[in-house]
């Protein structure tokens, strides 16, 4: 089977820009969940400032508990170090149990919980 080069340049161009979307929705998410945020501290002023230290705790119920910062995803409870990136940009959007990664190598890490487990998906792995 031949593929030629315009085939190549499509697919590739589809699957950036499928990746684009992916983390302007991601983007779009965020600013809705600080929005919310901010509505809910005018509406109970009764609060404390906190420092900005992005983290995100995984493992709903009866999970393993791990954190996901600066690039390192522990073991919450034995601080053992389970995956480590080197990170050029993050997100972390708690709204949607969602943290992406673009790594200094260009590599897109998608660490993310649903109903059925805690999964950290890097390329097609």
């Amino acid at each position: 089977m031949k593929i030629n080069l315009l085939t190549i340049l499509t697919i590739c161009l589809v699957t950036n820009l499928q990746a684009q979307q992916t983390t302007a929705s991601l983007e779009k998410k965020l600013a809705s969940y600080a929005a919310q945020l901010t509505g809910l501290r005018k509406e109970h002023v009764n609060h404390r400032t906190m420092p900005n230290i992005p983290f995100y705790l995984f493992g709903m119920g009866d999970r393993t508990k791990m954190i996901y910062k600066n690039g390192n995803l522990l073991n919450a409870v034995t601080g053992d170090t389970l995956y480590q990136w080197k990170v050029k940009k993050e997100l972390i959007v708690p709204s949607e149990y969602y943290v992406y990664l673009l790594t200094v190598s260009g590599d897109k890490i998608h660490i993310y919980e649903n109903e059925k487990g805690v999964f950290v998906k890097e390329g097609k792995k």
